[in-house]
């Protein structure tokens, strides 16, 4: 079959739109299969005192080692109830996700707070840790079935750490920690170990304490004071406690996530610092980016 010159210079052009078409899904297929992995947060810190607990996070998250620095690690579950996560946040599309630890904290929430009944005697804020922790710890182990590779270069067992804090039942105010981790030498290949902590804290006492979760890095380098950067750090803290109790636990938390992201070296933590602080009357914003709710 012979062709004239118009119809090879037809056939000619097809086959290079068809190879740019396939050129196009070829770069850009590796990274849509990145972002369908999972996606990480990174320091959240805790500030209590007997009249009020501040949590302030970083906005960095990581999507298959990218970094973004948009997230919003603290959401409201009600008015008297907020939550915030560091490690592992969830799987897949950040606009769509398979999974979320906010998405999850949100639905422990509403399940208790619609079935928990008031005489039970039961902690709102402890059964919502629960219900959240039995969900994540299922979708962590689908993930690493799917996806091995997520927790193959984990520094520390700590995998997820969800916060809890609010008002109690009994008109204290109380934060729950969950910390996940995985279990590297006890899970087989279909079988990841996924354990946990809960431990619920409620200040009744004067004072106050601070308690970083997720990259602590730059926390234990303050606390050990040996570096010029950590002495400096330490003279600032120093300044800012002697603050009023109120101003010393917002003021604290929120320099500590700031002197992480200051500090950081290995590209985990970044942007800007949001905090949310929670008292007797509910909880109100320190501060927090235009893009967060």
């Amino acid at each position: 079959m012979k062709y004239s010159s118009d119809e090879v210079l037809r056939i000619w052009r097809r086959m290079q739109l068809r190879l740019r078409i396939l050129l196009v899904f070829l770069l850009l297929a590796p990274s849509l299969e990145l972002d369908r992995g999972p996606f990480s947060g990174t320091i959240v810190v805790i500030g209590s005192s007997q009249n009020e607990i501040v949590i302030a996070a970083d906005s960095r998250i990581l999507i298959s080692g990218r970094p973004q620095d948009d997230a919003c690690k603290i959401r409201s579950l009600s008015k008297t109830m907020v939550f915030a996560a560091a490690g592992i946040a969830g799987e897949g599309l950040r606009a769509k996700p398979i999974w979320s630890v906010f998405a999850e904290a949100q639905d422990a929430f509403e399940n208790v707070h619609r079935r928990l009944d008031p005489a039970s005697g039961s902690s709102e804020l402890m059964a919502t840790a629960r219900r959240w922790k039995d969900s994540v710890e299922a979708d962590l182990r689908d993930m690493i079935r799917r996806y091995p590779k997520s927790v193959a270069e984990l520094e520390t067992d700590e995998i997820t750490t969800g916060i809890f804090a609010g008002i109690r039942e009994d008109g204290t105010l109380a934060y729950v920690s969950v910390v996940l981790l995985y279990r590297n030498r006890s899970s087989g290949d279909h079988s990841p170990v996924i354990e946990s902590k809960l431990t619920e804290i409620a200040r009744t006492t004067n004072g106050w304490e601070l308690h970083p979760y997720g990259d602590t890095a730059v926390w234990k380098e303050m606390q050990e004071g040996l570096t010029e950067r950590s002495k400096l750090a330490i003279d600032q803290l120093t300044m800012l406690s002697k603050g009023t109790d109120h101003s010393v636990v917002e003021s604290m938390a929120v320099r500590v996530a700031e002197l992480t992201v200051a500090y950081s070296v290995d590209g985990k933590v970044g942007g800007d610092v949001d905090a949310v602080a929670v008292d007797i009357t509910g909880f109100h914003w320190i501060r927090r980016k235009s893009t967060c709710a």
